[in-house]
């Protein structure tokens, strides 16, 4: 896989893996559709909350658990312990709080909600951008954005900002899996 931070400020696009299989995605440098990916993300099934993310630096599980205080915890594959915890707050927006202190915030950079961001909340830059690529497809661009410093678990940031589009867009849609049509 191609490392995320070799994509600073190119525009990347996240879409179907295989027009038939609607819970697998890629992350591809926008333009280059046969070049190397940059991440995947698959999901267990429909209506299921568990993925796995791969990037060139790690594999991670996300799973929402909670009723009371949802949240989404990020392990590496094969670990039991949570490597990150994304706390959900109200209309989507959260934190992701790292077991080693750091923190970035997942907030709407629109009225509507349908363009978001993770900020690096120690610098308050913004480091990945999301929106809508197409209306009636599961597709985003992603906008990887220079902050004069590599960012850690970039790519790891780029996955669970495309899982939480998902769940947003899933529930949404009241609960049931999203299935637009592919190629429309």
């Amino acid at each position: 896989m191609r490392s995320i931070e070799s994509c600073i400020a190119r525009r990347l696009k996240w879409t179907r893996l295989d027009e038939h299989d609607k819970l697998a995605f890629t992350l591809i440098v926008e333009g280059e559709p046969e070049g190397e990916p940059v991440a995947q993300l698959t999901r267990a099934g429909h209506g299921r909350t568990l993925s796995e993310g791969i990037a060139d630096d790690g594999r991670w599980t996300f799973k929402r658990v909670g009723i009371f205080r949802p949240h989404i915890t990020v392990r590496e594959v094969g670990e039991w312990d949570d490597f990150a915890v994304f706390e959900v707050h109200p209309f989507g927006r959260g934190h992701l709080i790292f077991g080693d202190g750091r923190r970035f915030a997942w907030r709407a950079g629109n009225f509507w909600g349908t363009h978001w961001s993770w900020i690096e909340e120690e610098t308050g830059k913004t480091v990945l951008r999301f929106e809508p690529a197409h209306w009636l497809r599961m597709e985003a661009h992603v906008d990887v954005d220079a902050v004069g410093h590599e960012v850690p678990d970039r790519s790891l940031l780029a996955i669970l900002g495309w899982y939480l589009q998902m769940l947003n867009l899933e529930e949404v849609a009241g609960k049931e899996p999203v299935t637009a049509p592919v190629g429309t």
